[in-house]
């Protein structure tokens, strides 16, 4: 790999950090982007070691994801709400779906998806996102959906295909 460093820990590729990093931000296209991170990946060695991803997700997106952790780097950043912190070492698949919000009874609609403010049904947005803190060593497997009423996930937890979190 033509200018590539490995530093102490994890992979960073020159071309990825320099460039790579401020046209990411530059970008508004998702199209793009994906472009952009897979790019990244295939030059820092993929998703465990590169330096450049996980940067990536922690500026653009408020995600941090630690080193040698498989799987929310080789997807969509949208997947994991801004403010998640995910730890080393863990493997988490792709198909984990999240739920950031849980609206209130007292809401005036009853499905969240009609009180979105882009829909212009409501002024503003003040149902707060969750904001999870998913250990180190971390296992979720295929389709297990994490619900806002979680906070932490601890370190060294196992969490099976299908299952539900709450």
């Amino acid at each position: 790999m033509t200018g590539s460093k490995d530093t102490r820990e994890g992979r960073k590729s020159f071309l990825c950090w320099a460039v790579a990093l401020r046209l990411y931000g530059i970008t508004q296209s998702e199209a793009i982007r994906s472009v952009w991170r897979r790019l990244v990946l295939r030059l820092e060695g993929g998703h465990m070691y590169s330096l450049t991803a996980g940067e990536i997700f922690r500026r653009f997106h408020g995600v941090n994801v630690g080193l040698y952790t498989i799987g929310p780097c080789e997807r969509p950043p949208g997947n994991f709400a801004p403010g998640t912190t995910i730890g080393r070492y863990s493997s988490i698949y792709y198909t984990v779906r999240t739920i950031a919000r849980d609206y209130p009874a007292s809401a005036n609609f009853p499905d969240g998806l009609f009180s979105d403010c882009a829909l212009g049904e409501v002024k503003t947005d003040n149902i707060p996102g969750a904001r999870w803190l998913i250990g180190n060593d971390v296992f979720v497997g295929h389709n297990a959906i994490i619900l806002p009423s979680v906070e932490q996930i601890g370190d060294g937890a196992v969490i099976g295909a299908g299952s539900v979190v709450r």
